[in-house]
């Protein structure tokens, strides 16, 4: 999924995404990443809020992709061998699809200010 982010596939991701709708992050950060930077910010949302409710450590993935700090594979940790749901799932998606992350530094700071307002808003 996360080529067809860079590559700026949104009919493709979107086929891929009906065909395998597995609601993790490895499915969700690429949707949002790819529509973002289509500017078709309400895709982008919807994406970036089914993130936040599959992985806990969505706001703080995105706190680190502000400061430049994302995260990497534990040293001694095998691809695939990670916790869905946490900081290692994204962990194992910026080491296997670093590519992607480049140039996001915008994405970053939109999707934490999105998790924020939507934290302010559900209180």
């Amino acid at each position: 999924m996360f080529i067809y982010a860079a590559m700026e596939e949104g009919d493709a991701a979107i086929e891929l995404y009906q065909r395998y709708e597995e609601g993790v992050a490895m499915m969700y950060l690429p949707l949002a990443m790819l529509f973002y930077r289509l500017g078709k910010m309400k895709m982008a949302r919807n994406f970036l809020k089914e993130l936040a409710a599959v992985n806990l450590d969505t706001e703080e993935f995105f706190e680190r992709g502000v400061r430049g700090d994302l995260p990497k594979r534990a040293p001694g940790r095998h691809a695939g061998s990670f916790a869905i749901g946490t900081m290692e799932e994204f962990g194992e998606a910026v080491t296997d699809n670093a590519f992607a992350f480049v140039g996001m530094d915008a994405f970053f700071a939109w999707g934490l200010s999105e998790l924020r307002a939507g934290v302010a808003e559900g209180a």
